[in-house]
């Protein structure tokens, strides 16, 4: 957004707009698992994920950034909604601990390693190229869950109405506004960087590989 000569406040903006597609869809990602079978969930996430990728790469429109940064959480709060389910499904209960700290250990590990490849992609071939290799590597995940994940039609309990949980909301408020407070308070601490690191090294000169390497080494440590 800075190299396309638009403002920090627009940036931020921007960045900010990925929150609001995961708190919209959130919910609605639950229930559409709950509902229909785990792989259609992660089809249609990672489907998202590619069209967000590419009106990324081929726009410079503030409306069409800003309508992709939306979906991009979007798509991704669908997906690993899907997942989730997906290794409720399939896995007994005993193994679940151990996927799902598999699943968080790999995402880490992209967290670590994406900054700093695509950082110096994005340096050395331009933004079009990296855009394009995300797609490549979205496009594969995409296929292995078509050809290998199992089409399992599990039985879900019914999903809970809505009512149920604002009547929870409402008799527990002291107790989730203090929890929810506390952890908004750390969320803010927590993502704040993907924003603050950039904007800062812009605006002391550094490039993009020079960003990816603060976010790498900030990662590993």
């Amino acid at each position: 957004m800075l190299e396309l000569d638009y403002s920090v406040t627009i940036a931020s903006f921007v960045v900010a707009v990925q929150g609001i597609g995961s708190i919209v869809v959130n919910i609605s990602a639950g229930l559409f698992a709950n509902r229909y079978d785990d792989k259609p969930g992660m089809l249609l996430g990672s489907g998202f994920f590619i069209i967000t990728v590419l009106i990324l790469s081929l726009s410079e429109s503030l409306s069409l950034i800003a309508s992709a940064s939306l979906l991009l959480n979007a798509s991704n709060s669908l997906s690993l909604a899907a997942r989730l389910s997906y290794i409720t499904d399939s896995c007994e209960s005993h193994e679940r601990g151990r996927v799902i700290a598999l699943m968080a250990g790999l995402a880490r590990t992209g967290s670590l390693l994406g900054p700093l490849v695509f950082s110096l992609i994005a340096k050395f071939a331009g933004y079009q190229f990296s855009f394009s290799i995300m797609v490549v590597l979205i496009f594969l995940g995409l296929l292995s869950v078509a050809l290998f994940v199992k089409n399992i039609h599990a039985v879900h309990q019914k999903a809970a109405p809505l009512s149920g949980m604002f009547r929870v909301v409402v008799e527990h408020k002291k107790v989730i506004l203090t929890a929810c407070f506390s952890d908004l308070c750390l969320m803010m601490l927590r993502y704040a960087r993907q924003l603050l690191f950039p904007l800062f090294g812009y605006s002391i000169g550094f490039d993009v590989a020079q960003v990816g390497l603060i976010f790498f080494d900030f990662f590993r440590c």
